[in-house]
């Protein structure tokens, strides 16, 4: 089973999901799998040059063993195992997660791929944030620069844009670590 994370190997979400799934695999099959992680750092090598590559390097590495399973999280790894399914797994089942429907439907996840789709619900977030705190007055939003934050971040302006004029209202995207703990 290869477990394709879209994002580097020390992004904390990608290595608890596939932490979590090989838990789950484990409790619940009687049977054993070698499991496999790769991680296509999509945010840092942005571009198609880099996702062939990366799918070229998947494709050679797993033509001797072949794959029974490919379980792509997020929509960087789905999109390029989709695109590139070919080369780096033809044929072999794909149950993926951690994309919404429309990230599913915009890149026309085909009828033999699964998934565990992920739903955000950033005003019910905000929601749950006033109530926490409900004296706040400041709204900052913070996201990366890569296409995929500026991606997430287009998605939750768009959510909470009706809350904005309750709140000072601040984004932050771009920026070095560093730079965030200061302001």
């Amino acid at each position: 089973i290869l477990l394709l994370e879209g994002q580097s190997a020390t992004q904390p979400g990608g290595v608890a999901t596939f932490e979590a799934f090989r838990k789950r695999l484990n409790e619940n099959s009687l049977e054993k799998y070698e499991v496999d992680f790769d991680h296509l750092d999509l945010a840092r090598f942005p571009g198609e040059a880099h996702a062939e590559r990366a799918a070229r390097y998947l494709g050679e590495k797993h033509a001797q063993k072949p794959l029974d399973l490919v379980v792509p999280n997020g929509r960087g790894s789905l999109r390029t195992l989709l695109h590139y399914r070919g080369s780096i797994a033809a044929n072999v089942p794909i149950v993926y997660c951690c994309v919404t429907q429309a990230v599913a439907d915009a890149l026309n996840v085909p009828s033999d791929a699964v998934g565990v789709l992920t739903e955000y619900n950033w005003f019910e977030t905000l929601a749950l944030a006033k109530r926490l705190q409900p004296g706040v007055r400041n709204l900052v939003t913070i996201s990366g620069a890569s296409e995929a934050d500026r991606a997430w971040q287009a998605e939750l302006l768009r959510a909470i844009e009706p809350e904005f004029d309750k709140f000072n209202v601040r984004h932050l995207a771009g920026l070095p670590r560093d730079e965030l703990l200061k302001d």
